[in-house]
């Protein structure tokens, strides 16, 4: 598991400067309230400042911020896999020392959050449904699940020898869990089936190669797991344009090739699957070469690919519109508005990063119209 360790390890994130929309002064997110119009939410996270913080943004302009008591802030990938109606989840993994940990519930109802401790030093996802929520972390090279009720009751746990689970996936009665597994130089990329009441293993497959999914999505009855890259028996990785489509009623994988480099975030939207062509603390080449989305229609196979322009982070559907958040080099962020049903540009504003201590994105949360 060497090379999962290292990419354990890597979880300093690029410290942003910049210019751009300035953000008015940030108020504590419990008693704010949500501005009065808005469309999405700039996550910035820090692990040195006292505060991460919230950047509300209507069409082109920034109309307030929040801020928020918690560090280094892990919003999951591309919205889907962590949100459930009006309620959206975010891992707070603390501070350089990562010596607290919390799951935090995000209402879009009322931008209020609320926070439960966790017994864990790195979660690396959180999913949830209407009566629980669940989280996977590692500790001396085994992987650890959790299942917590909405008191934060700890209600069943799970540890799996010899593995990382990056990325969980609900399935009705069923959990998929996806990551690495096996001795080094012999990792294997692996999906471990439970059942979502008891956390009992229903089914276990290798798929090849290691990978680390991040961002996994259940659509159709398939579980679709985009990594980016993948490993060797000599602990090299290579960036691919493939990702891994497994059949959950049979068990049967296949190869979905894109023809684009690093699919790394899915997301489900109205004109079928989304991707994101990006990484996380890059190896391969500069975070800037990093600026595709394709979508994908599943029915008829056929892709459309969108150029978002330089160092893409982060995508979120919202309805009828695809959000995506780039930042270039030390510039500020952009947060892009395009409509799903030609990918022509509906609205763009630049957001600077928040003053005082270094702040880095972590995410974007929109507002759900069906919630």
């Amino acid at each position: 598991m060497s090379s999962t360790r290292r990419r354990l390890s890597l979880v300093s994130c690029l410290l942003l400067v910049g210019c751009g929309t300035p953000s008015p002064s940030p108020v504590p997110v419990g008693s704010a309230g949500c501005p009065s119009d808005w469309d999405a939410a700039i996550v910035w996270s820090t692990e040195t400042a006292p505060q991460s913080q919230l950047d509300y943004v209507s069409g082109d302009a920034v109309v307030a911020s929040r801020s928020l008591p918690h560090q280094g802030l892990s919003a999951a990938p591309a919205q889907a896999p962590f949100r459930s109606g009006e309620t959206a989840w975010l891992a707070a993994n603390g501070n350089t020392t990562r010596d607290t940990t919390h799951v935090l519930r995000w209402s879009q109802a009322d931008c209020s959050t609320q926070a439960f401790a966790v017994q864990e030093q790195v979660i690396w996802s959180v999913v949830a449904s209407d009566e629980a929520f669940y989280t996977t972390n590692t500790l001396n090279g085994e992987a650890q699940v959790h299942r917590r009720t909405m008191d934060g009751t700890l209600t069943a746990e799970v540890a799996v020898p010899a593995t990382v689970f990056s990325s969980l996936a609900l399935d009705g009665d069923r959990l998929h869990a996806v990551g690495a597994t096996g001795d080094p130089g012999d990792e294997q990329t692996v999906l471990v089936t439970f059942d979502a009441t008891t956390l009992a293993e229903q089914r276990r497959l290798e798929l090849g190669p290691r990978s680390l999914a991040v961002s996994t999505l259940v659509h159709a009855g398939k579980l679709y797991l985009p990594a980016g890259a993948v490993g060797d028996a000599n602990g090299n990785e290579r960036e691919v344009s493939t990702l891994q489509v497994v059949d959950l009623d049979t068990g049967t994988p296949e190869t979905l090739d894109l023809g684009t480099a690093s699919p790394y975030l899915v997301a489900d939207s109205e004109r079928g699957l989304v991707f994101a062509h990006t990484s996380m603390n890059p190896t391969f080449r500069s975070m800037d070469a990093y600026r595709y989305v394709t979508l994908f229609d599943p029915a008829n196979r056929e892709r459309t690919t969108l150029d978002a322009g330089p160092a893409l982070r982060q995508i979120v559907v919202a309805g009828d519109a695809l959000l995506v958040l780039t930042q270039p080099g030390d510039a500020a962020a952009t947060l892009t508005r395009y409509a799903l049903s030609d990918l022509r540009e509906l609205s763009r504003v630049e957001v600077a990063p928040p003053a005082g201590g270094q702040h880095y994105l972590s995410g974007i949360l929109a507002t759900a119209p069906d919630a």
